[in-house]
């Protein structure tokens, strides 16, 4: 068996990735970077969303907030680390 195969259960499936890397794009548009401010812009219905997606593979909040995080602070997105770390793919 090989050990580096990845098979779907080792990545959020596409269309919950497409769904969260449109949410964390948002945060470039953040008017302040602190943890409230992140938390704040995600409605409680997403939050609820966030606790779904935790039961899925790779997924989890602590990964988004830091990513979120960088894109707040930078004010840059880059598609392919952020569905890397967030999908993992």
């Amino acid at each position: 068996m090989d050990i580096r195969a990845q098979g779907p259960e080792v990545a959020l499936p596409k269309k919950e990735c497409a769904t969260i890397l449109n949410m964390v794009v948002t945060c470039g548009r953040l008017a302040e970077c602190s943890e409230r401010s992140i938390f704040e812009n995600f409605a409680v219905a997403s939050l609820s969303y966030f606790n779904r997606l935790e039961e899925m593979p790779v997924f989890t909040f602590r990964n988004f907030y830091s990513v979120c995080t960088s894109i707040c602070t930078s004010k840059s997105y880059v598609a392919k680390q952020a569905r890397s770390i967030l999908c993992g793919y």
